[in-house]
This record gives structure tokens, C-alpha cells and sequence, in this order.
């Protein structure tokens, strides 16, 4: 995930531990989803096969 630029002068270490903003909670639950099927398939099909279809 990008995490950006922390805003003003934070700390970029508090920054990019801190938690994600609501608003970027139903993306954030999407792409953890995603992440999990990806492996799935690599553990089956293989490392390639994962790349062709998550790496579109």
C-alpha cells in the first residue's frame, strides 16, 4: 500500500505506523482480499500464473 508524504513536519515513522483514515477503509479491506487470493494462487498455480493475474 503507498502510504504517501506525511503532512507538515510528523514524524514520518508516526506516519506511516499510524492507522489508515476511515474513508480508506472498504478500499484497504478490497486490496487485503485481493492480497490473500494472490497467495492462494501462488501456493496452486505457481508464482507466475499469480503475476499474470494480479500483476494486470
Amino acid at each position: 500500500f503507498g502510504v504517501g508524504r506525511p503532512p507538515g513536519r510528523m514524524n514520518p515513522a508516526d506516519y506511516v505506523l499510524s492507522n489508515f483514515p476511515a474513508r480508506d477503509q472498504n478500499d484497504l479491506d478490497l486490496q487485503v482480499t485481493l492480497a490473500a487470493d494472490a497467495v492462494e494462487m501462488i501456493m496452486t498455480y505457481g508464482l507466475a500464473a499469480a503475476q499474470n493475474r494480479y500483476n494486470t
